[in-house]
């Protein structure tokens, strides 16, 4: 699978699985492969792509994937705001469901 990057999210819209892929692999990746692929940012992720309560909960919120201040700043209230098509009743059964299992 691809790696994506801050400026393939600008150009193209992605399905959720590849953007759990690019999100995942980076923690994953050497040294000397993290000085060829940049790390998709967490905020460019949510004002470019249109992801799903579960995706925001496992990626984004949980924190495990938050490697800058502005990124562990997230909350729900972010993504509500930058994900409109997200309700509070979708992205609390994410919680409920995704949340408890993988902090």
């Amino acid at each position: 699978m691809k790696q994506i990057t801050d400026e393939d999210l600008y150009l193209h819209q992605y399905d959720v699985e590849s953007l759990a892929y690019s999100v995942k692999v980076w923690p994953l990746l050497t040294r000397n492969e993290r000085l060829r692929h940049k790390r998709i940012r967490l905020l460019t992720l949510l004002r470019t792509q249109k992801l799903t309560g579960e995706f925001c909960v496992r990626y984004i919120l949980n924190g495990r994937y938050s490697y800058t201040d502005e990124e562990l700043l997230i909350t729900d209230g972010t993504i509500l705001r930058l994900q409109p098509h997200i309700s509070k009743e979708e992205l609390t059964k994410a919680w409920d469901r995704y949340g408890k299992v993988e902090k």
